[in-house]
């Protein structure tokens, strides 16, 4: 074989290999882009899922908190009417 035939038999293979070399980087990094992605959209929606359980643990404390002060003023209003209703002698 010529001298000629050889190096451009080297400057086709180096070239597939550096074509190889970047598709299998771009592959790399575009798996590597879309787990960052999946990822993120996970981690957001645990924040989310959070932040809707602790509002609604909240509001369930404030509605207690209501149903407890309703509660008590109706008791008090059923003992005075009670009261008021007994014959005093």
């Amino acid at each position: 074989m010529s001298e000629a035939a050889l190096d451009a038999g080297a400057a086709i293979s180096s070239a597939g290999a550096r074509r190889g070399y970047g598709v299998t980087m771009g592959g790399y990094n575009q798996a590597y882009n879309l787990n960052l992605l999946g990822n993120r959209k996970s981690y957001e929606g645990a924040v989310r899922a959070a932040e809707q359980a602790r509002d609604a643990a909240i509001e369930a404390a404030r509605l207690r908190a209501y149903a407890a002060v309703v509660s008590a003023v109706g008791h008090n209003i059923a003992r005075d009417m009670e009261q008021g209703m007994t014959l005093r002698y």
